[in-house]
């Protein structure tokens, strides 16, 4: 029965924080409608440094106890902030890969080093990394490749989503593109991997119903299409709200735990 209680509080708990961030992040109509067309002009790259800028103003806001989202203006120091943000990602997009391809080669070597002594568990431990590929040929296995990358995907998401944060917080580039003080920072914060976890959560959902829907209606006749295409049409502006949302949630989330004195700076 409390296990029952504890879990309704937990889903209860869940939609309130949604609803507030979907509050929050359609807050202010015009930037909505302007950080929709960022979005599009993300994939081309012209407006990512504007989009990355703007959703650190925001973090930035939030931190300060605004819970209504800024005003798209001054666009040059949005554009800088977001050039610098982009540097942080490209870096720690480097490190987890280095360390991904560091792993990866570990562990397909792992098997000329092991001690013959394991036996059959050296054998079993090496046909989750290795298979055949029907004509004889060693590769790596595909289920191994698949949950190493998504234990990358984990590590980058930890190491970019604190150290902008802590850009966010505490106005340090040089700390933010510092791994050393990032990882620290993350040992000594261990609550912040949960946060960082439950607001990708949020935005990700966020973003993926309408492309299921989407989907779904692809599938189904011409009615079903063009609603298709009226849902692609309006996907910039979810991802933007997913993207407000996720902002909102994870620095809720970290304004409360600096409230109370339970986030260590390193």
């Amino acid at each position: 029965m409390d296990l029952l209680k504890a879990a309704l509080d937990l889903v209860m708990r869940f939609i309130y924080r949604t609803a507030l961030s979907l509050r929050y992040s359609t807050s202010r109509k015009t930037s909505v409608l302007v950080g929709g067309f960022l979005v599009t002009f993300s994939y081309m790259l012209i407006g990512l440094p504007f989009l990355l800028g703007y959703i650190n103003r925001s973090i930035k806001y939030l931190l300060n106890g605004i819970t209504i989202l800024p005003p798209m203006n001054h666009l040059v120091q949005m554009y800088a902030d977001g050039i610098r943000i982009a540097f942080i990602a490209v870096e720690y997009a480097l490190i987890s890969s280095i360390i991904y391809i560091l792993a990866v080669t570990i562990a397909v070597s792992v098997h000329d080093i092991a001690s013959p002594a394991i036996g059959g568990l050296e054998e079993s431990a090496r046909a989750l990394i290795l298979n055949t590929d029907g004509r004889g040929v060693v590769v790596i296995s595909k289920g191994f490749v698949l949950a190493s990358a998504f234990i990358e995907g984990l590590l980058y998401g930890m190491l970019f989503g604190n150290s902008w944060l802590r850009y966010a917080a505490y106005g340090s580039f040089i700390s933010a593109i510092n791994p050393i003080s990032t990882l620290k920072w993350i040992a000594m914060n261990p609550r912040l991997m949960w946060n960082n976890m439950y607001s990708i959560g949020v935005a990700s959902f966020l973003i993926a119903a309408p492309g299921i829907l989407a989907y779904i209606s692809l599938t189904g006749g011409r009615l079903s299409s063009i609603a298709a295409i009226i849902v692609g049409l309006l996907m910039p502006w979810v991802i933007f709200i997913g993207f407000m949302s996720n902002a909102y949630i994870r620095i809720n989330n970290f304004h409360q735990m600096m409230r109370k004195g339970q986030i260590r700076h390193v």
